[in-house]
This record gives C-alpha cells, sequence and structure tokens, in this order.
C-alpha cells in the first residue's frame, strides 16, 4: 500500500488586510510618511532616467551625485537620502517641484506628508 505524501490537513485560512496605501505605515515602522514620499521621490528619479533613455552615470553627474549613490537611489536604498536631497536631484535632472501647503484633513489628528506625482509615464 502507497503512503501519501501530501498533507491531508486543509491549508490555515489567510486574513487579508486591506492596505492604507502607505506600506511603511501598514507594517507600523516609524517616520511612515517620509519613508513613503523618500520611496515615491527615487521612483521618479528612476522614471526620469528611463524615460530619457540615460544610463545611471549620466545621471549621476548631471544631478551631481557619485555613481553609486545614483545607484542606490534607484534600487530604493534610500537611508542615506534626505527628502531635501532627493528633490534636488529631480530638480537638477529637469523636474519641477512645488510644496502645497493645506489643512489637515477632517477626522486627522495630525497633518500627513503626501507626494503627488503629475509626471507622466
Amino acid at each position: 500500500m502507497k503512503k501519501s505524501l501530501r498533507n491531508s490537513a486543509q491549508p490555515p485560512v489567510l486574513a487579508i488586510e486591506e492596505s492604507s496605501g502607505n506600506v511603511f505605515a501598514d507594517l507600523a515602522l516609524p517616520d511612515a510618511d517620509i519613508r513613503m514620499a523618500k520611496a515615491q521621490l527615487a521612483r521618479a528619479v528612476k522614471r526620469v532616467i528611463v524615460t530619457n533613455d540615460w544610463t545611471q552615470a549620466f545621471a549621476a553627474k548631471t544631478s551631481g551625485l557619485a555613481t553609486p549613490d545614483m545607484s542606490d537611489v534607484c534600487r530604493g536604498n534610500l537611508a542615506r537620502f534626505s527628502l531635501e536631497r532627493l528633490e534636488k536631484v529631480l530638480v537638477a535632472l529637469g523636474v519641477d517641484i512645488e510644496v502645497r501647503l493645506q489643512p489637515k484633513r477632517a477626522g486627522a489628528t495630525r497633518g500627513a506628508l503626501r507626494v503627488i506625482d503629475c509626471l507622466t509615464p
């Protein structure tokens, strides 16, 4: 008689939770707003490079970053980069950045930091 190698028990039911739109907040990481904004700015840097068919080396030279630093930005290794530094990189690459201040959303206990990306893909 053959023995079954498969486990006959049913797989566990996984709970699915809807995202807030900020994975860093969903994971309860500190400074989630800043982490998300940095990730969005880094994604915009990568999109500018790809859209213009540039190399990372060319983008690094244009923006004043060292090539390994541009590589880190493109790979999302952002711990060493401030929002201001990423904004300066984007401006050097030809992107306009506009800062808009508005009252906090109804029901919010504090203000929020959001990046609204208007670049065309």
